[in-house]
């Protein structure tokens, strides 16, 4: 049996019975007067009665129907209609994944949501992953000494804190070791280690704090720690400080600028190393040496080389032995180093004399005194020795056959004995017992005595003679003679440092530079 069923009608009026053919056409909607094939009522609520009434069906969760149609016009709160009003179904909530089909509430969020507000049909409004909802509702993410993020729910370090890491690789402790410390410097593997120094943690970087004992940081690269040796002239006691002094080689092996040697001709006197070696060590109260006195017997000292040694000999005194750590050790006032060192005294037939300085007879030699030779003042020989007439002091004597000569201290020439040739030199031909004084306005520094003729050397070199000229002895380029009894010059105009006399000749030594 075919079963009636009831629908919705639109276009025909209430309460009305339809007939209609079973055409196209009429099926479309022909009025009351068309062919009759199919019957229907369309009932008051706009539905046609096919057989099972006018009421129409419930539907589930509607507050409202539409007028005349079965069709659900205004759902319960937190449902909506569907779209042929046929049914009320949940209204969708943000983020929602399921619903309870009673009440609408959301049952599950969509992954990465929460229902947080408390409010049970406004959907999944917060997010979770946030720093306040990271993973569920209200769970905060947050980490000790540590910048948080929330990565898919899960509470993650973005960055640590300045000074701060993650060691043990666990995130949620956050980061729970300090890198600043010598351990763990900047990272948690760096350890703060340096060559030489004792090492520090500043702001995560490895610094020196301070330098072993004789090292510094001179580059400023606490990479390689304290690499430069503070014991050189380069780097003494600190970087860059150069290690100077005036006139010594200085060193710096202790850490300290000092003095390795002084040099030659100075000396660190006053063991002050800062101003070097400060001393001349040429002078007599530092001689050689700082503080040694250079004082010599009888003598004015000088050091000018470094040497103590002798500047000049005190009047009287010569150094004859040529060692001048003992001065001026001998006397010049004896006959063996008279006015001079290794300078004899010695005298013709004379005892000789120094005691001033000077080369003088202190007696003549006993002898033959036949012609007065001895100038004594006596006719008689003598076999001692007798002091010569007067209070002269001689520097030199010579004695001839039979006349004698002399040079006085005062640069004078004297004679006495035989005088038949004028060999005195006084202007005379007479003997004489006692000295007489050569005829001549002159000095002498040195005579020598032939047999009848004397010559004798001014004191500028230049040779006289006097007496007899047999021979041509007295050398004025004449022989024979005439003889004279005052000094002529010799011939020649040279100049001559040595005259010795013989009978009847004169040898001389001429100055190399004349």
């Amino acid at each position: 049996m075919q079963l009636k069923r009831r629908f919705r009608v639109t276009g025909y009026l209430p309460n009305t019975v339809y007939r209609f053919a079973a055409s196209a056409a009429n099926s479309a909607g022909a009025g009351p007067e068309s062919v009759p094939r199919t019957v229907f009522y369309v009932c008051s609520n706009g539905f046609r009665d096919t057989g099972a009434g006018c009421q129409c069906p419930a539907i589930a969760n509607c507050e409202t129907y539409a007028k005349g149609i079965c069709a659900c016009s205004k759902c319960k709160q937190y449902f909506t209609t569907a779209s042929t009003g046929s049914s009320c179904k949940c209204a969708p909530l943000a983020n929602c994944k399921t619903y309870s089909q009673v009440d609408c509430k959301c049952t599950q969020c969509n992954s990465g949501w929460g229902n947080c507000d408390g409010k049970d049909n406004t959907g999944c409004e917060t997010p979770l992953n946030s720093s306040s909802h990271c993973g569920s509702c209200n769970a905060k993410c947050t980490l000790a000494n540590a910048m948080p993020r929330c990565d898919r729910g899960t509470c993650r370090i973005a960055s640590c804190l300045p000074g701060w890491g993650d060691c043990d690789l666990k995130p949620s402790n956050g980061c729970e070791t300090a890198i600043n410390t010598t351990e763990r410097c900047g990272s948690c593997t760096n350890k703060c280690s340096l060559l030489r120094a004792t090492a520090t943690c500043a702001g995560g970087t490895c610094k020196v704090a301070s330098c072993d004992a004789g090292w510094g940081d001179c580059d400023l690269d606490p990479s390689n720690g304290c690499e430069t040796q503070l014991t050189t002239t380069t780097n003494c006691a600190a970087c860059n400080t150069t290690c100077a002094l005036d006139n010594a080689t200085p060193t710096c092996g202790s850490g300290t600028c000092s003095i390795d040697s002084c040099t030659a001709g100075w000396g660190d006197c006053d063991l002050d190393p800062s101003n070097g070696c400060e001393t001349r060590l040429n002078t007599t109260t530092n001689c050689a040496a700082c503080n040694t006195t250079c004082a010599l017997d009888n003598a004015t000292p000088t050091c000018g080389s470094g040497t103590c040694s002798i500047d000049s000999c005190t009047a009287g005194w010569g150094d004859c032995d040529l060692d001048p750590s003992n001065g001026c050790e001998t006397r010049l006032n004896t006959t063996t180093n008279c006015a001079a060192c290794n300078t004899t005294c010695a005298l013709d037939n004379a005892t000789p004399t120094c005691g001033s300085g000077t080369c003088s007879i202190d007696s003549c030699a006993a002898g033959d005194n036949f012609s007065d030779q001895l100038g004594n003042a006596a006719v008689s020989d003598s076999d001692i020795p007798i002091r010569v007439e007067g209070e002269l002091r001689f520097k030199q004597i010579s004695a001839g056959d039979y006349h004698t000569c002399g040079i006085t201290a005062s640069d004078r020439a004297v004679c006495w004995g035989y005088n038949y040739d004028g060999q005195l030199g006084d202007g005379t031909n007479t003997d004489s017992q006692t000295p007489v004084s050569v005829s001549a306005d002159m000095l002498f520094q040195q005579i020598s005595v032939g047999e009848v003729h004397t010559c004798a050397l001014n004191i500028t070199g230049h040779a006289f003679c006097w007496g007899g000229n047999y021979f041509g002895a007295l050398g004025d380029g004449t022989q024979d003679f005439p003889n004279s009894n005052t000094p002529v010059s010799v011939a020649g105009g040279k100049l001559f440092t040595q005259i010795s006399v013989a009978d009847y000749h004169a040898v001389a030594l001429v100055r190399s530079s004349g």
